[in-house]
């Protein structure tokens, strides 16, 4: 597993648990490629939501690529709303409710 902010923050059991990879399937209702922040947490929501076969591929490592190099930041997204587009705020508050969700889901000690 390649270094990554995210990956510093985890005790080697949660470590454990991430570098786990079943085989891919055969078949799968839904394919997330990447696993990223965004790719995970679409596909913890995709679970949430029922979809019964969610499967997650990426080329590299988990949260190895470039979400874990930046930790996740969507810059475009400020850089939008520091340029005036006033419809990314909504979007901007609502990803922080779902982040702080998030957070509170999958807290590590």
């Amino acid at each position: 597993m390649r270094d990554s902010i995210w990956l510093r923050t985890l005790g080697d059991a949660d470590r454990a648990v991430l570098e786990a990879s079943d085989e891919v399937p055969a078949s799968a209702d839904v394919v997330v490629v990447g696993a990223g922040p965004i790719g995970l947490a679409t596909a913890y929501y995709l679970t949430e939501a029922g979809v019964g076969n969610v499967c997650v591929i990426d080329r590299g490592d988990l949260l190895g690529e470039a979400g874990g190099a930046n930790a996740g930041g969507l810059w475009f997204a400020h850089q939008s709303v520091a340029k005036g587009a006033a419809a990314a705020i909504p979007l901007l508050a609502e990803s922080a409710a779902l982040y702080d969700e998030l957070e509170d889901r999958f807290a590590f000690d």
